[in-house]
């Protein structure tokens, strides 16, 4: 088969793909992935999950996610958990890669951006920095130095405390469960608790531009059903 033959065929299952909606293409504005995505590039995409999202056929066309994989997804937006309907969970369209699978420990570790020069700098604070994931100044983190954050994984269980609270809160309640604290006694739909189990597998999402992106850093874990689908193509 000639070049141009090939060529030709790749467009073809590419423009099939596209039309009748096994994949998707997406304009990338950001250089949150640089080197790896440049502003401008296109990318394609696994489109199928996005069909079955609210069904098991969503995990099933996911497949097996891998670390380092590049995904597309939804970033979720943990301020509506808990409010009126007419506030989507589902934000921003992102391109990121998995860095943190369901039951990994997530451990970040880099010099500050004083030190490495050409880098804008997104370190602002060297002891905490309160709009790092999660949210709370108990917790040393800034945008250089997070963990060790272990990731929920689907019928995995914490032992319920005060940090683990703050660290997990929103996505009890983002699973249903109204959780509340007295005298460190812990309710869990006002039912007395020493453990949590977790409905859904949760993702860490980095970008490549490590001190120039947006990510888990900020807004915290990606919930599977906010998965788009892979990133098959770049161009």
């Amino acid at each position: 088969m000639s070049k141009f033959s090939k060529i030709f065929l790749v467009f073809s299952l590419i423009t099939g793909g596209v039309v009748f909606g096994t994949l998707d293409f997406y304009k990338v504005p950001t250089g949150s992935m640089q080197p790896s995505i440049k502003p401008g590039d296109y990318i394609i995409i696994d489109n199928l999950p996005n069909y079955f999202r609210s069904s098991a056929l969503h995990a099933f066309f996911l497949g097996k996610i891998k670390k380092d994989d590049i995904y597309v997804f939804y970033q979720p937006r943990w301020d509506s958990v808990g409010q009126q309907s007419g506030h989507s969970f589902l934000g921003d369209v992102m391109v990121k890669r998995c860095t943190g699978l369901p039951g990994d420990t997530v451990i970040i570790d880099k010099p500050s951006v004083s030190s490495i020069s050409g880098y804008p700098s997104r370190v602002k604070n060297q002891s905490f920095d309160l709009s790092i994931y999660p949210h709370d100044s108990t917790f040393n983190w800034t945008y250089n130095k997070i963990g060790p954050l272990l990731i929920p994984k689907k019928g995995s269980r914490i032992k319920l405390s005060l940090k683990m609270i703050k660290l997990y809160g929103r996505i009890m309640n983002y699973e249903g469960v109204t959780v509340l604290n007295n005298n460190d006694c812990f309710y869990l739909n006002g039912k007395k608790q020493e453990y949590y189990t977790f409905l859904n597998d949760y993702y860490f999402m980095l970008g490549d531009n490590f001190y120039g992106s947006k990510d888990s850093r900020l807004w915290g874990l990606v919930p599977q059903n906010n998965l788009i689908g892979q990133v098959v193509m770049i161009f």
